[in-house]
């Protein structure tokens, strides 16, 4: 029971970490977010931690990738 508190502790530590990474590095704030996720679900399968769904949820939103590749140029080698 103590170990489940102290689990749920840090992924909500860990998601308050994704809101403030979300904002100056968005992708680094995914991957925060993704891997508190991750942990929620193998630490404490069956129980979802609110903070880390929604950290997730807000940095999904916020890191949309901008770059597009317009066409492609280079030229393919045929196989072997």
């Amino acid at each position: 029971m103590a170990e489940a508190k102290l689990a749920a502790s840090r992924i909500r530590e860990q998601a308050q970490r994704v809101l403030t990474l979300v904002p100056l590095v968005p992708v680094t704030g995914l991957l925060v977010a993704v891997d508190g996720v991750i942990r929620n679900l193998r630490i404490l399968p069956g129980t979802m931690v609110d903070a880390a769904q929604t950290s997730l949820h807000t940095a999904l939103l916020a890191s949309r990738e901008r770059n597009r590749v317009a066409e492609h140029t280079a030229r393919s080698r045929p196989s072997p």
